[in-house]
């Protein structure tokens, strides 16, 4: 069974995520990742271990918006705050 972690995963400015994650990191194990496509995988290897996404502008390809709505449509357990 698995259960669900309180696993913070953050996507984007690699260089802003120290502050987006300072609320949670006393309660989180944390994850940074640069873009949608790292997200994806980290996604896939960690699972329901993965609480929460940050995004913190997650690129070029897409826009928080586009992603945080594929996050809650494909991983329907884990909470999304965009910056």
């Amino acid at each position: 069974m698995n259960e669900i972690a309180d696993r913070l995963l953050v996507v984007g400015d690699v260089r802003i995520a120290p502050q987006m994650i300072a609320p949670w990191a006393d309660r989180h194990d944390t994850l940074v990742c640069a873009s949608p496509l790292d997200l994806i995988d980290l996604m896939e290897l960690h699972g329901r271990t993965i609480s929460t996404v940050v995004l913190v502008g997650s690129g070029r390809s897409v826009t928080n918006d586009q992603l945080a709505q594929f996050v809650h449509a494909t991983y329907p357990w884990v909470r999304v705050v965009c910056d």
